[in-house]
């Protein structure tokens, strides 16, 4: 019999107890698949989630749906958050940069205690730039458009696309894409 099953392909001429643990491996690696699956789901899972939240959770300063917050930033300005806001502030020696992640934001500038007051103050959206003239304004970042409006003094616009600047004088208000 031992001659026999010699003999035969490797496959067939294994011995029950091989068989037997093969099927168990084989049971073993279909767990780690369905186990590996899980794993990929949830993780997917709370990426998804994480990225829905991004801007909140990457934001110097943030609001929740419903709520508002005021700010005073190391220059002395105010900047107060809309409901559902994300703001980085980013100040160097040569500029105070907001950027404005998404929600709307009212600044009211201060002078520069720095560099007595030549550091420009400029607020920054996917679609341009906006420059604080000494000043008091609303920016508002919606979808694929920045809408502003002057409450006091002047602001500057500087699209991203098209480079032509406009200055906004108190009362007045613009959208840009």
């Amino acid at each position: 019999i031992q001659q026999q099953r010699q003999q035969l392909p490797t496959d067939l001429a294994a011995s029950p107890f091989q068989i037997a643990t093969t099927l168990s491996n084989k049971q073993k690696s279909r767990r780690t698949v369905l186990k590996g699956m899980a794993v990929t789901f949830i993780a997917g899972t709370t990426v998804w989630a994480t990225w829905q939240q991004k801007p909140h959770l990457l934001a110097d300063y943030a609001t929740a749906i419903g709520e508002r917050r005021t700010v005073t930033l190391a220059d002395g300005s105010t900047l107060i958050l809309n409901t559902d806001t994300a703001v980085n502030v980013r100040f160097t020696d040569t500029e105070r940069r907001l950027l404005l992640r998404q929600g709307e934001i009212l600044i009211q500038t201060a002078r520069d205690p720095l560099v007595q007051g030549k550091r420009q103050f400029i607020v920054e959206t996917p679609q341009g730039e906006l420059q604080a003239l000494g000043t008091r304004f609303t920016v508002r970042q919606e979808n694929a458009r920045t809408d502003v409006a002057v409450l006091e003094s002047a602001v500057e616009i500087r699209p991203a696309k098209n480079g032509r600047t406009r200055i906004l004088q108190a009362g007045d208000q613009a959208s840009f894409d």
